[in-house]
């Protein structure tokens, strides 16, 4: 059973099931000396073991009979609870109490604080201060003060008061490590500087972390130090580790921040210096169109994870940026999305690669990625082409395979069907092989020798060499799905046609219908059409920018003019990344949680990419483009328009 169930059982056995005196509860408290035993060695439990001392109040309140103590066993039961962050089972000890118990005020303390903690404000600092401190647990004392403190300090009384209150928090915190790490962090600055003991301090890990950050945020950084190394040297093994390094370097650092200044992380030598280089040169466009008062810091990844790294944590903690787009690469994107989300540094990231949102509430991806160019060549597929049976030729790299999977799980999700798959080597230069396996040209299968032996003797019959016959491929399918680039696509296709495949405009078997192939935006280069000739014709691919299009012509004009080239689809993604960030930094944030959400809440009223803002998943979300190949080469496909491989072939 359940704990948390057998606590609610509990309750209601002893509401019930015991007789109890009504006016136990108004009796006072015996001293320290007099505390029932099961009371003492619950306390002495809870300083190493809070659930084994749970595991002894709450059995007490199943089986106990003294209705005092029981009393005692349900008020230090909720706080041990509320101390953990169970303020829901917390709340139905206190709640209890006060039904059943109206004379234990302690219940008040704990029920105010259940509510505090909540976020639920009411009457809260009254009832804080109905009660005295006698028969009050240590730690809820200590709590309670902490809570008056603050509003003490929000309301601007008297400074004399507000050390009181601290004081008097910090003398009931006890053995408590976690009450203790939690009043002197957020009464620091009431409290005496030279206090002993502070440095053996240190809350569990993930709170440890979490009171860091709050101290850094406060500018607390001599506290923010302290609670952050001593995560690190107390917990090495733990996730948190990284996250508690990042405050510390912030902390020791004092947090550099400069709301218009953003960092950019891009290979500017090396092999994909030229790329990198003409990427910036587009994000300084983007910059300059846009208006914002954005001062770009570039730093050079040289192409490798550990320079990118250096580099991130120069921006972060000698630049103060607010934010960082890219990298571009997807060796460097994964180890630089992990390194934002761990210093809490918003990140605008240009790989593809998979997973890279996943990370974290910190990291959001400009790319255009593999999912959402397969997302919407299914939604055309299976919706104006009405297909509904594909199979898929790919190649056997890490693009191929994401795409072929994407591709299956929304053609099954949509009602359809992948029938088969086949990968083929990409530094090949023939695959034919491929394109037979694709086909299901097996020799030895007794369905397919039955085939074979059939057209032999219908070739026979009309004088035809029978041992020239070959298998024509299984055609059970309806489009080809071929994930690849422009370099590759007619050599596949070539291949497919070459096993007599009935694709596009070419069918060498009249019972055969001609299957058109679908690709991603690899596809779009005029070669395509030029190399694959009839063997493509009809083949339809997405894309997210078309240089074409009328209303893009000032964009490409403009970009003509000033960088002295025209833009491609990866240059206009960028762009559009650049315009979507110098959105979210018009209004300068207040720190980088600010920023994060101005990054969350931008949009852009017109893009050339299809994208106006971060979805939910913090991927940049577009409408992407249709495209076919016809007779004349790559053209745009009208939503309204019927497809054309549903004509005749020629």
């Amino acid at each position: 059973m359940r704990f948390r169930t057998l606590i609610a059982l509990v309750l209601c056995a002893v509401v019930l099931g015991v007789g109890l005196d009504a006016d136990a509860g108004r009796r006072r408290r015996r001293d320290t000396e007099e505390t029932p035993s099961l009371i003492q060695q619950a306390m002495a439990l809870a300083v190493d073991d809070r659930l084994e001392a749970l595991a002894l109040l709450e059995g007490y309140l199943v089986e106990g009979a003294d209705p005092e103590l029981i009393h005692l066993a349900a008020l230090h039961a909720g706080e041990q609870r509320r101390l953990m962050g169970d303020h829901e089972t917390a709340a139905l000890h206190f709640q209890f109490l006060r039904r059943e118990h109206p004379g234990v005020e302690p219940a008040i303390i704990g029920l105010a604080l259940v509510h505090a903690e909540q976020g639920q404000a009411g009457n809260v600092l009254a009832s804080l201060e109905l009660v005295g401190d006698e028969g009050v647990p240590n730690t809820m004392n200590a709590d309670r003060y902490r809570v008056l403190a603050l509003a003490a300090v929000a309301e601007g009384r008297p400074p004399e008061e507000q050390r009181e209150l601290a004081g008097r928090a910090l003398g009931y915190t006890g053995d408590d490590p976690g009450v203790t790490a939690r009043v002197r962090l957020d009464l620091g600055a009431l409290l005496p500087s030279d206090l002993p003991g502070g440095e053996g301090l240190v809350p569990p890990d993930a709170e440890g972390v979490d009171r860091a950050r709050r101290a850094l945020a406060a500018d607390n950084f001599e506290e923010a130090l302290r609670l952050a190394t001593a995560v690190e040297e107390r917990y090495p093994d733990s996730v948190h580790v990284v996250e508690a390094r990042w405050v510390r370097l912030r902390a020791e650092a004092e947090d550099p921040f400069s709301p218009h200044k953003l960092g950019v992380l891009l290979p500017l030598t090396g092999t994909y210096g030229p790329a990198g280089t003409q990427l910036r040169e587009t994000l300084e466009l983007a910059t300059r169109h846009s208006g914002a008062d954005i001062d770009l810091v570039f730093r050079d990844t040289a192409g490798t994870a550990e320079t990118a790294l250096e580099q991130f944590r120069d921006l972060v903690l000698t630049e103060g940026v607010a934010g960082v787009i890219g990298p571009l690469l997807k060796e460097v994107a994964l180890p630089i999305a992990a390194e934002a989300q761990a210093a809490q540094v918003p990140l605008v990231a240009l790989s593809q690669v998979g997973g890279l949102t996943e990370t974290g509430r910190w990291v959001f991806r400009g790319a255009l990625t593999i999912e959402q160019q397969v997302r919407a060549l299914v939604d055309h597929a299976m919706g104006p082409m009405a297909l509904q049976t594909f199979v898929v030729l790919a190649p056997d790299n890490s693009y191929g395979h994401s795409a072929h999977d994407a591709f299956t799980h929304l053609v099954t999700e949509r009602g359809g069907e992948v029938l088969r798959a086949v990968f083929y080597d990409p530094e090949a230069t023939d695959y034919r092989e491929a394109a037979a396996e694709l086909g299901v040209k097996d020799y030895d299968s007794p369905e397919r020798k039955e085939e074979l032996y059939s057209l032999r003797r219908r070739a026979e019959a009309r004088g035809i060499d029978p041992h020239k016959v070959v298998l024509p491929p299984l055609m059970d399918f309806e489009a080809i799905f071929v994930p690849d680039n422009a370099r590759r696509v007619p050599i596949v296709a070539s291949s497919l046609a070459y096993e007599e495949f009935s694709i596009g405009g070419f069918s060498p078997r009249q019972s055969h219908e001609p299957a058109p192939l679908l690709g991603l935006n690899g596809w779009h280069h005029p070669n395509v059409p030029v190399q694959g000739g009839q063997y493509v014709r009809h083949a339809v691919f997405v894309d997210a920018f078309d240089s074409e299009d009328p209303e893009r012509e000032v964009y490409v004009s403009e970009f003509e003019t000033e960088i002295g080239r025209k833009p491609g689809v990866l240059e206009s993604l960028v762009y559009d990344v650049g315009r979507l960030v110098a959105a979210a930094s018009i209004e300068a944030p207040a720190d980088r949680a600010a920023f994060r959400q101005q990054l969350s809440d931008a949009t852009l009223e017109t893009s050339v990419t299809g994208g106006t803002g971060f979805g939910a998943t913090r991927e940049l979300e577009r409408e992407l483009l249709v495209f076919r190949i016809g007779e004349e080469g790559i053209e745009r496909v009208s939503e309204d328009e019927e497809p054309e491989f549903l004509e005749s072939p020629d």
